[in-house]
């Protein structure tokens, strides 16, 4: 399977970069209701509680130039390049181009305009919306996730099987979503059991699709729980999503630097999760922070990136015409 992916990359298809948690739901999939998705597992209190605080993590991460001192090597006319990871905060590295694959969540019926600003992978609930992208796209369908209540999959293997032969060999279908952040499922402990045997029934139908899972970022806890999952036997696919926006607060930029840490141990195959939305908890970056996110993403091992949301808690990123510039330059670079 890793070879089919690697393919499709060396081919230089046009689908050249996913996450939807436990019960998640997105406008246009199966057993949608409110057509938004649901913020489980992501409260503020979840992440305040590990110290997982801004204000204590930031001054450490990210140092001010005024906190480097002048050396006889480094005059204080030059600037002084930091010595973290963390690229600044007013724009992303140069050299900065896009990842081949980008996705971009609950794109609905604006497919034609997230195309034209650079994503090449729209979010599609079935076989006719797959069909209906635009040219130079392609679709990953939602197969309705994984429940951490139940702890079983909302799409039975029947009707998955039944989708995957109806789809199999459509130039259009990338591939499959099949979960968002099961490892929130702590009740839950054959979840990565149930996925690994989902991508295998997948596999056995069309060896040529890619599955993609997405797993919760946003804390400790969570990011201590990756050692339980694997590619490409639990998907060919891991979406990872640190969110450093939190309304009220500097961005936390170690929450990035320890969720790429975590999947690199992992050896993880992944794609960034690129926080582009505003609820009642998180806020949208600033054009450039989100340059800076852009920027930590594209200096990971990631292969690919989501974005999350086009449409997403009554908001649209198509409101924000700075980040869209942001991004249109990005994903044309």
């Amino acid at each position: 399977m890793l070879a089919a992916y690697a393919a499709l990359a060396v081919a230089g298809i046009a689908v050249s970069q996913v996450a939807l948690g436990a019960n998640d739901c997105y406008s246009g999939h199966k057993g949608c209701g409110s057509g938004h998705r649901t913020t489980t597992g992501r409260t503020t209190t979840s992440r305040t509680t590990t110290g997982r605080t801004t204000t204590a993590r930031t001054t450490t991460t990210v140092p001010t130039t005024t906190t480097v001192p002048t050396t006889t090597t480094v005059p204080t006319t030059t600037t002084v390049p930091t010595t973290t990871s963390v690229p600044p905060t007013t724009t992303a590295p140069s050299g900065t181009h896009a990842l081949p694959y980008r996705y971009a969540y609950d794109t609905g019926s604006d497919t034609a305009t997230t195309a034209a600003d650079g994503w090449n992978l729209v979010d599609a609930g079935g076989k006719s919306e797959a069909d209906s992208s635009p040219s130079g796209t392609r679709a990953l369908v939602w197969e309705g996730g994984y429940s951490p209540t139940t702890c079983s999959f909302a799409v039975s293997d029947a009707t998955l099987t039944s989708d995957v032969t109806r789809m199999k060999g459509d130039a259009k279908v990338f591939g499959y979503y099949i979960s968002d952040e099961p490892n929130d499922a702590t009740n839950c402990p054959n979840a990565p059991a149930q996925h690994a045997a989902r991508t295998a029934l997948i596999h056995s139908i069309d060896p040529s699709a890619i599955v993609v899972i997405v797993l919760d970022a946003t804390g400790d806890h969570e990011l201590a729980r990756f050692s339980q999952w694997s590619t490409p036997t639990d998907a060919d696919v891991i979406g990872i999503d640190p969110y450093p926006f939190i309304t009220g607060k500097s961005p936390d930029w170690a929450l990035v630097n320890d969720a790429v840490s975590a999947a690199d141990a992992a050896h993880f195959n992944y794609w960034f999760v690129v926080q582009s939305f505003s609820n009642f908890e998180y806020r949208f970056p600033t054009a450039p922070e989100l340059q800076t996110l852009l920027g930590m993403a594209a200096s990971s091992h990631a292969q690919g990136l989501m974005t999350f949301a086009w449409r997403y808690s009554g908001n649209c990123l198509c409101d924000h015409p700075d980040l869209l510039s942001v991004w249109s330059a990005y994903n044309h670079s």
